[in-house]
């Protein structure tokens, strides 16, 4: 954008992303094992026990198989390590791991974990972001 890095490091106090998701319904949702493409698509190793949950539909959510809403959610807070990074130019992958080293979730983690956890799809985290 042209902007000199010191001036963005000065300003940068938080980056907020978010997604609203659809939330699958309590009543008809159901366990299922993903094909491996859709495994390959998550891009994340995952434990071999966890369960995902698909959208089935049933008469309390219309036959459409989600069920109200909720976010998935990244926030960006760099650290006096993470601002030097950005002032000295380095590379977006380089600061990106140094964030995720220092506890950041991306959007897509954050999706993964709620589609792990049963509130949501994995298709519908990969739709949404």
């Amino acid at each position: 954008m042209g902007i000199q890095s010191f001036l963005v490091t000065a300003s940068l106090n938080a980056i907020l992303a978010q997604r609203l998701i659809r939330k699958l319904c309590d009543h008809c949702k159901e366990a299922y094992t993903p094909s491996p493409a859709l495994l390959k698509e998550i891009g994340y190793k995952l434990r071999p026990d966890i369960q995902f949950y698909k959208a089935v539909g049933c008469e309390k959510c219309l036959n459409i198989g989600y069920s109200g809403q909720t976010g998935i959610f990244e926030l960006f807070t760099p650290s006096e390590a993470l601002n030097e990074m950005i002032m000295s130019k380095e590379s977006r992958k380089a600061i990106l791991e140094a964030a995720m080293n220092a506890g950041f979730t991306p959007l897509k983690k954050d999706g993964i974990i709620k589609a792990a956890s049963g509130i949501t799809s994995v298709e519908e985290v990969l739709n949404a972001i």
